[in-house]
């Protein structure tokens, strides 16, 4: 009896370790795919793979899940790989981004690096183009939950390049007791381009929500719903379906992604 009072206790206590430590992270990975197919041209795929290290360990016992990183202001750095395949044109792209919340005061500073090299086929030979894009972001959290950012996107290649200011905000907060997540972006001049995005939290671990994007450079609109499902508190599911149009091409996109914290 001693022995299986002993064995229970034992249990218990890895058990309330073991939640303990999942209620924190210092790391997320993330794998995704996505399918594009357009009315006009060839259908697409692209997979996406990520990585993100916080310096400190990030609570995610009380706020929604997909949030904690941003309500706990968990500085990190992190990379990212993107390969796409549609119709006569390939992609491959390779990132890197710093995220910081200045300590003991409401200051965000962000930068990152992305280097692109696009491969357009025809008949007779391929076409390469490497592009570089960067950015810069100073930001400002005036109440808890609340970021405005102000900084620089640009871009550069061999035929031409650009830069443009950008402003940005992201809130969360609750409505009528339910946690939501607001965000918008514009960059102005040679980018011109728009992001919207919302996320209504049914509780801690399951969200909905819905995106828009336009580009008046590409000419790209992009109308988009998605959901998240935090399985545990480690292990999470994102689905999404895009409905846009480039120039006169009308196109439908499915995402789906996977991370993991730990």
């Amino acid at each position: 009896m001693q022995k299986i009072a002993f064995t229970s206790l034992l249990l218990m206590s890895v058990l309330a370790s073991a939640t303990s430590y999942a209620n924190t992270y210092h790391a997320e990975v993330e794998a995704a795919a996505g399918f594009v197919d357009p009315d006009h041209g060839g259908s697409g795929s692209e997979y996406v793979l990520h990585g993100k290290y916080f310096f400190n360990p990030v609570d995610a016992g009380h706020s929604p899940l997909a949030e904690s990183a941003f309500l706990d202001r968990a500085s990190n750095v992190s990379v990212q790989g993107h390969f796409s395949d549609q119709g006569n044109t390939q992609e491959n792209a390779y990132g890197a981004a710093l995220e910081m919340y200045v300590p003991n005061t409401n200051v965000y500073v962000n930068a990152s690096l992305k280097h692109n090299h696009e491969t357009e086929k025809t008949k007779n030979k391929h076409h390469h183009i490497d592009t570089t894009y960067y950015a810069t972001q100073l930001g400002y959290l005036p109440v808890s939950g609340l970021l405005v950012t102000a900084g620089l996107e640009g871009f550069h290649n061999d035929q031409e390049s650009g830069v443009s200011p950008t402003l940005a905000a992201k809130y969360v907060t609750q409505i009528a007791g339910k946690d939501v997540n607001l965000e918008a972006g514009v960059a102005f001049g040679d980018l011109d381009e728009y992001r919207l995005a919302a996320d209504y939290y049914l509780n801690k671990e399951f969200s909905v929500g819905a995106d828009y994007y336009r580009n008046n450079v590409d000419h790209v609109e992009e109308y988009g719903v998605k959901a998240r499902k935090f399985m545990t508190h480690q292990f999470s599911v994102e689905g999404r379906v895009g409905f846009g149009r480039e120039f006169d091409n009308d196109y439908n996109s499915v995402d789906l992604s996977i991370r993991y914290h730990f």
